[in-house]
């Protein structure tokens, strides 16, 4: 009979269920408590939030506006330092405005050298880089200026920082913002997965898109090191270009420079060599870390201090026991979500990032300066009439666009499976830098095919606006076949 008293006992509700009970049930129904909790702020003002300036909180939320539509949501671990989630958005939100603008502000660099308006040779030899400099300009202004009309959910900004009831409505509400938000950017780093509330985050997008992996056209995947690997690119390959270009200044006669082109390809490709490893390091990482997700193997504030506050308050109420209880009444049960979870994010991130686990599209954006050189050149043949390359300006034209779009992309998926395939870090720093150098020393005969093949093209004996087209056609298609190899196989074992 006593046994029997203690077990009733037991069974009973206490009052802290009831509400962990009344606020998981308010959580699943993706509600917002007020209009005015749902917030958003346009792109500069969400890049400023992520510096997460705390003395400026009543200023980042000022800078928010109601709204009953969010564009897109951005979910993030507050972890790791901002600057690389900062240098990923700028090109993922400005990258392709700015190197549109780059290459018109280059086209009219072109039109007012060609004119003879402009000094012939800036900064050496007889190729100036007016172009080039012209669309540099044109880049960097658009890359940190664009002002976007995208409508951005930021925590930072959208939720109340320094109004104590504010701020607990909108952390209640979330569930609801997220439902209203028609994408949903997750930049992630090796934290995200291991946070309770990013991945309830993710949890709730998905189950407002309901079943049938519709979230997938509406989630993207993006590793927080994407934007260093794009900086990395448009530094080391606009350097290399611009060295080959003092290479064609001085003559194709001149063979003796090679060895300074080719020790300028190693001093690049080094540090190129070393980011890209640990990028694909993370993107490793990343599918390692969905193979053995476990919601119950996550973190929350709340459970690292013990439940108390700095001021010794205790908590009333755990997080982890709202959220996960949110989470098995939307999926059934945490490991049906975790399920789900790999199943999305995975497939996201291979037909987002693509076979190279680098989209194309910023792969061009990178490497327009490229495009820019090749103007120059262009250029300087067709200034200078009864010169060597005066009737050479067509080739240089024409064949611009294929390495721009075709060439150098092939080049560079060598470069990315080099660096996949050597992307596990070593122990000891001495040797890590080994396998950067040796990554830069593989690179050595691409890139002096690549230069062997210009030299070729350039003395076929073919029209010159003929031998360039040929050029195009056959980088550009090379390139397609390259990056586009896993889609293609993809899609053959589904036909099959």
């Amino acid at each position: 009979m006593a046994a029997e008293v203690v077990g009733a006992e037991n069974d009973e509700e206490t009052p802290k269920d009831i509400v962990v009970d009344w606020m998981a049930d308010w959580i699943c129904k993706m509600e917002v408590i007020r209009p005015e909790l749902l917030r958003a702020v346009p792109v500069a003002c969400a890049l400023r939030g992520l510096r997460r300036p705390t003395a400026k909180a009543k200023d980042l939320y000022r800078s928010s506006v109601q709204t009953v539509r969010i564009d897109e949501f951005w979910s993030h671990s507050w972890q790791r330092k901002s600057w690389k989630k900062i240098s990923s958005l700028l090109f993922l939100k400005r990258g392709l405005p700015a190197g549109v603008m780059g290459t018109l502000a280059a086209l009219i660099g072109a039109a007012v050298s060609s004119y003879g308006l402009l000094p012939p040779s800036v900064p050496f030899g007889t190729i100036s880089l007016w172009n080039t400099i012209f669309g540099f300009l044109g880049f960097f202004l658009t890359l940190f200026t664009w002002p976007g009309r995208e409508r951005i959910f930021l925590d930072a900004c959208c939720i109340h920082q320094s109004h104590a009831r504010s701020k607990a409505e909108g952390i209640r509400s979330m569930s609801g913002i997220l439902k209203r938000s028609q994408k949903m950017l997750v930049l992630w780093d090796k934290t995200y997965a291991e946070r309770l509330w990013c991945m309830f985050e993710l949890a709730a997008f998905v189950k407002s898109r309901g079943a049938g992996g519709m979230a997938k056209g509406h989630l993207a995947i993006r590793p927080t090191l994407l934007g260093p690997c794009v900086l990395a690119i448009v530094l080391s390959l606009s350097s290399f270009f611009i060295i080959l270009v003092c290479v064609f200044s001085y003559g194709w006669d001149h063979m003796e420079l090679l060895g300074g082109v080719s020790l300028a390809v190693l001093i690049l490709s080094y540090p190129a060599a070393a980011v890209f490893r640990g990028y694909f390091h993370s993107v490793h990482v990343l599918q390692e870390q969905l193979q053995d997700f476990r919601l119950s193997n996550t973190k929350c504030y709340c459970c690292t201090v013990k439940h108390v506050t700095e001021k010794g308050v205790p908590l009333p109420l755990c997080d982890r026991e709202i959220l996960t209880k949110s989470i098995g009444i939307w999926f059934g049960s945490g490991l049906n979500f975790e399920q789900d979870a790999r199943s999305v994010v995975l497939e996201c991130l291979t037909e987002q990032l693509g076979h190279n686990y680098f989209p194309y599209w910023l792969w061009l954006v990178a490497t327009s300066p490229i495009l820019w050189i090749f103007l120059d050149i262009t250029v300087k043949s067709q200034s200078r009439p009864g010169g060597a390359w005066s009737d050479q300006w067509p080739f240089w034209f024409i064949s611009a666009w294929g390495w721009w779009m075709g060439a150098v992309p092939c080049c560079g998926a060598a470069f990315f499976h080099i660096c996949k395939v050597l992307r596990t870090p070593w122990k000891t720093r001495w040797m890590d830098r080994a396998m950067n150098l040796l990554v830069a020393l593989v690179m050595q005969p691409i890139f002096g095919t690549s230069f062997l093949i210009i030299r070729l093209l350039f003395q076929w004996p073919l029209p010159p606006w003929l031998s360039g087209s040929i050029s195009s056609v056959v980088h550009i298609a090379l390139a397609s076949l390259v990056w586009n190899v896993s889609a293609w196989t993809r899609q053959l074992g589904l036909a099959s």
